[in-house]
């Protein structure tokens, strides 16, 4: 490189304020030659090429005066040194005239890579990607003394694509520069550095300062240690990571493969391309005030919500379906829990919610049925007798219901074999993945197996079922019993270790007694009701409901109906 090329080359004197110990953001500068504790410095083009100034002590001048003063050699010293190295080359190291002749040399050259100066259009590294007999090998050549040396450059590498990279606010880091112009292919700005997944610590990373950066890791350890070192440099960027197992790639893929795959479904151009902006959208961001904005813009932009339950009160309580938790429903026998998880389910079906449910007493038809009894306001639909009694009614419940029992059927899973929690665990993974929002297991006992699980299978389930939660930004609602003799005063006394309590967000009791009659709060002031249900929150992580009682009714069709929140129960028995 001439000396009239080096002025003019933005990323040498951004490099030889690094080397002096600057702080550079864009063309930003904390100057290292003063005591500069705020940034006072600038890098800006003049005639001659780039030149930098600092507003605080003054010093001025192009790389060469940068490099002169941070070495403490004189401009005219510098340039000797520069000039020399510019005429001289290693003894033995061969110079082509032209890349095209050096290019002739190679045997078996399957692609060629040039990383070109934005500057100067050319060439300050060229990679050639060779596949013969023994595999795929790379050569790295650089300019010198006029033309080409089959040589790596000296000093910090530089990035690929350059040119784009420079404009663009988000860039995808890639492994390698086949991945890079596959998606560029798709309007999608990437870079890369050469020398392979152990060589990102030697390439200069400065050109993506202030930029949005999106890792995508090959999906293997050289894909990981990559992405590691890229993370590491630029700790200080605004940074996001994909995690290539949640988009299914196997070992050693990587986005050439993945974009392979989607082509063999037969997706369009712009469908790949939505996809893969998708991708980018939903990357995880590292950095933790990354992490909070990221939250944020999730719930601005509606992707993030909590999906309500049919009782205002109790939602506004507990905000129990916020995605990423875990809600309890707790009750003993004869309370009509699965009752009440079957009027949400249906609440959650009319309102367009995605929902599965896994339901392990009694077949789907079974709770079909009853459900159906809720919709149709006649209870005795469920009883096989009062069917053989009023055959023509029960002929128009299921007509008028044929649409909801056709939908509603594929969403209540059941099994005929008792299931492990390990079993239960696969499944919730594998309805979130499919994208349900609300996930629901009714009773979680059920898959409790006493006397041959181990002792932390419970905990393990536990731990899971919040990981896949907060991946897939879903809900989980769990119906289990109390532990025997227990009041449920408290959540260490629900069925099953203490993880199900302690590791979960919201519990709440239903409690079945007689007809009772409580003062409720209402928006008039109180009011006096008889109720025959009532509803502890024992835990409310998501809202404000811990402690607080509220009266609740089973009406005659077998719905529950909220009254209010209890301020004094008048008389009768929990």
């Amino acid at each position: 490189m001439t000396l009239e090329q080096l002025k003019k080359d933005e990323s040498a004197l951004v490099q030889a304020l690094r080397v002096a110990g600057a702080d550079v953001k864009g063309r930003v500068v904390r100057c290292p030659f003063c005591d500069d504790h705020r940034p006072s410095a600038g890098i800006y083009a003049s005639e001659s090429g780039w030149a930098y100034k600092c507003h605080k002590c003054g010093f001025q001048g192009s790389v060469i005066d940068v490099q002169a003063k941070a070495e403490g050699k004189t401009p005219s010293e510098v340039i000797t040194s520069i000039v020399g190295r510019s005429v001289k080359h290693e003894p033995g190291l061969k110079v082509y005239p032209t890349l095209e002749a050096l290019q002739s040399t190679l045997s078996n050259l399957k692609s060629v890579f040039k990383y070109d100066n934005p500057r100067t259009g050319k060439p300050d590294l060229v990679v050639f990607r060779i596949e013969d007999g023994d595999g795929k090998r790379f050569l790295q050549a650089r300019p010198e003394a006029g033309g080409f040396v089959l040589q790596k450059p000296k000093g910090m590498q530089p990035l690929y694509n350059r040119a784009r990279v420079e404009k663009a606010d988000r860039v995808v880091v890639v492994e390698g520069e086949k991945c890079v112009h596959a998606l560029h292919y798709f309007g999608i700005v990437a870079t890369t550095s050469p020398g392979g997944c152990k060589a990102a610590k030697y390439a200069d990373w400065s050109l993506l300062d202030g930029k949005r950066i999106v890792l995508w890791p090959d999906a293997d350890d050289g894909g990981k240690l990559y992405a590691d070192d890229v993370q590491n440099v630029l700790r200080k960027s605004s940074l996001y990571r994909i995690n290539p197992a949640a988009l299914g790639l196997k070992d050693g893929d990587d986005v050439v493969d993945h974009i392979l795959r989607l082509e063999e479904q037969a997706k369009s151009r712009d469908q790949i391309q939505a996809v893969l902006l998708a991708i980018l959208d939903a990357a995880e961001p590292i950095q933790p005030e990354g992490k909070v904005h990221n939250y944020l813009e999730r719930c601005r932009n509606g992707q993030l919500r909590v999906i309500p339950l049919p009782w205002p009160l109790l939602d506004r309580l507990t905000r129990a379906m916020r995605p990423g938790t875990i809600t309890l429903l707790c009750a003993g026998p004869g309370a009509t829990k699965s009752f009440m998880l079957l009027q949400a389910i249906q609440h959650w079906y009319a309102n367009g919610e995605q929902v599965a449910a896994l339901l392990l007493e009694d077949s789907a038809e079974y709770h079909t049925v009853r459900m159906l009894a809720q919709r149709s306001d006649e209870p005795g639909i469920i009883d096989p007798n009062w069917n053989a009694e009023n055959p023509e009614l029960s002929r128009q419940i299921e007509q008028e219901n044929a649409d909801f029992i056709r939908e509603i059927t594929p969403l209540i899973h059941t099994s005929t074999e008792p299931m492990t929690l390990q079993q239960v665990g696969d499944w919730v993974e594998s309805v979130a993945k499919d994208g349900a929002k609300i996930i629901c297991i009714d009773p979680i006992t059920a898959a409790m197996q006493d006397g041959f699980r181990k002792f932390d299978d419970e905990s393990r389930f536990v731990a899971r079922a919040n990981k896949i939660s907060v991946q897939y930004d879903t809900s989980l609602l769990i119906l289990l019993h109390p532990a025997k003799n227990a009041s449920v005063e408290s959540v260490d006394e629900l069925a099953g270790s203490a993880s199900f309590g302690r590791f979960t967000h919201t519990v709440i009791k239903l409690i079945a007694h007689d007809d009772k009659e409580s003062a409720i709060t209402t928006p008039c002031g109180t009011d006096n009701v008889k109720h025959n249900r009532s509803i502890a929150i024992r835990k409310a992580r998501n809202g404000p409901g811990v402690g607080k009682l509220l009266a609740f009714n089973l009406e005659h069709n077998l719905t529950l109906k909220e009254y209010g929140l209890i301020e004094k129960e008048k008389k009768g028995k929990k």
